[in-house]
Parts: structure tokens; sequence; C-alpha cells
């Protein structure tokens, strides 16, 4: 298990909603897609979610001519902070199973959560993740998409714990 998961999984769960409190709502999702087309025949995803502090979203949470939170992603999505993070990877350290976090991850609180998935609704373990990320020789997880998902998290924080 990596630093990163051992520390979100160590945490209590009213200091681990504490963390995450202010965005439920969106995430980044950042892993490995081969080139196929997505819903194609053959499309293959591998992925983790990635957190964002609501500070980016406020702007567009709090206009009153926004009216849903697809809006809010799609305005999101043509910010120059949107852009830049677009552009970032997250290296992955085989022999520690772990990732090598960004600095513009660091400098913006942007937080990795380790819920590893295989297309849109298969968990992996960590195991798993990181066996076919090697496998597959992906030296770095790289943006996909953004997702709306209520709840995430209690859904993370049981998936932290399950494990």
């Amino acid at each position: 298990m990596s630093n990163l998961m051992m520390q979100l999984a160590m945490m209590k769960k009213k200091d681990y909603f504490n963390e995450f409190k202010d965005n439920d709502v969106i995430r980044v999702i950042f892993g490995y897609k081969n080139e196929k087309r997505y819903y194609s025949d053959g499309y293959f995803e591998m992925s983790l979610r990635v957190w964002i502090g609501k500070e980016y979203f406020d702007k567009f949470l709090n206009d009153p001519k926004v009216e849903n939170n697809m809006e809010v992603v799609k305005l999101f999505r043509k910010t120059p902070f949107f852009k830049e993070l677009a552009k970032q990877t997250i290296k992955i350290d085989f022999k520690n199973w772990d990732f090598i976090v960004p600095s513009f991850f660091k400098k913006h609180n942007i937080k990795i959560i380790p819920y590893f998935q295989l297309g849109n609704n298969e968990d992996l373990t960590p195991n798993q993740f990181f066996s076919f990320l090697q496998e597959m020789k992906v030296k770095e997880l790289r943006y996909i998409t953004i997702i709306l998902y209520s709840n995430s998290i209690e859904n993370e924080y049981k998936f932290l714990h399950k494990r």
C-alpha cells in the first residue's frame, strides 16, 4: 500500500470527511486509456480520482445564471487553471506502489484519491491497478475527464476502508 493510500486509510471518518467536504460532487479522472473511442469495442481505461477544492468552482457555483453542475463543469473547462490541470501527469513509482505528485497539484492543494477503477464501474485493488499498469508499461497517468458524483466522499471512504 502506498504512502498516500496509507495516509487516507488511517484517517478517522470525521477527519476524512472534513478534508474533502467542500467539494463532494466534482472529481477529475486521471488514468490510462487506449486510443479507441469511448463506448467502442476494445475501449480500455484504468483510472483514479483527483479532488480539487471548491474555490476553483466558486465563480460558477455563485453565478445565478449557472443552473446546474454540468454547466459549472462546462465553464470550468474553459479556465486557464483547467487547461494547465489537463496538461499534468501523475508519474508512477512501481517500486513503492505510489504516485509522484506533480508540483502543480501541491501548489493548488489538489489531492489524489486512490479510488482505482477499470472502465466506469469495476473497482480494482491497488495490487490489480499497479500490476496492470506495470504489465502494460504505463509510466504516467493523464487527464481523462471530469465526473459528477453525489456523495463522492462517502463512496471513496468506503472504498479505501474495504481494502
